[in-house]
C-alpha cells in the first residue's frame, strides 16, 4: 500500500516542483502512515472495535489507537506537502498520476 501511495502522489509533487530530494524521507513517512491507516482498518474489521481482554473484560481494540495516530500524522504531513484539500492551493498544478513516477525514485 505504501508503494502505491508513493507512486501516485510523488510524481505529482515532482511535476509541481514541490518536493526536493532531502524531503523524500518525510514523504516516505506520509506513505507509511497512509498504509498504516488501511492496515489498522483491516484489523478493526477483522476483530471489531472492542476485543476481549485477558481477564474477560471488553476493551478498545488497540488498532483503533494505531489508526487514530496514523490519521493525525497523515493529515499533518499531507498539509506539509499540499496534498490535503485545505492546502492544495499552495501546490499549483498538483494532480495525482500513478504512471508518472520519476525514474530512480522508489520506496
Amino acid at each position: 500500500m505504501a508503494q502505491k501511495v508513493w507512486r501516485a502522489e510523488l510524481s505529482a509533487l515532482v511535476r509541481a516542483e514541490k518536493i526536493a530530494a532531502h524531503e523524500l524521507p518525510l514523504f516516505k513517512s506520509y506513505c507509511s502512515a497512509t498504509a498504516r491507516i488501511d492496515e489498522a482498518q483491516a484489523e478493526i474489521v477483522k476483530h471489531g472495535l472492542l476485543i476481549v481482554g485477558a481477564s474477560g473484560e471488553l476493551k478498545r481494540n488497540p488498532a483503533t489507537t494505531i489508526q487514530k495516530e496514523a490519521i493525525a500524522l497523515q493529515a499533518r504531513l499531507a498539509t506539509e506537502f499540499g496534498i490535503s484539500p485545505a492546502s492544495r492551493n499552495k501546490v499549483s498544478g498538483f494532480t495525482s498520476d500513478e504512471d508518472d513516477a520519476p525514474p530512480g525514485v522508489d520506496i
